[in-house]
């Protein structure tokens, strides 16, 4: 099965789910949620991987690094609703602003893919 491309994004949710700080947005193939326990795995030009460290090692009592594709921002942001999150950006807009990079490709292959089981409904 082919992996579609989708945007990834790079976000911070807080571990009592109420608020998400979108770091960065990708390019790459299609991701469920996965909490990211190193961010060098990703690949990451090295000015965006130096401040998403930063960030992460400030903020790391309070909130967790995931990353996620979606379609678009409205996409993410009712994936993010089901899963109990509240107090949702408006907007996609980023933290991270580099000029000199936009939107890197992003290999996801070595991330783990969650599955879930299923129950057979009687």
């Amino acid at each position: 099965m082919k992996k579609q491309k989708n945007e990834l994004y790079l976000y911070l949710g807080k571990r009592d789910k109420t608020g998400v700080r979108i770091l960065a947005k990708m390019n790459g193939d299609s991701q469920n949620a996965v909490r990211l326990d190193n961010i060098s795995n990703l690949y990451l030009p090295i000015g965006w991987e130096i401040q998403i460290n930063q960030i992460i090692h400030d903020s790391r009592m309070m909130w967790e690094p995931w990353l996620e594709s979606a379609s678009s921002f409205e996409d993410l942001a009712s994936k993010l609703k089901k899963r109990g999150y509240k107090n949702l950006p408006i907007n996609g807009s980023t933290e991270l602003r580099d000029s000199t990079v936009s939107n890197p490709l992003i290999n996801t292959s070595h991330l783990p893919n969650k599955t879930s089981m299923l129950r057979k409904k009687f």
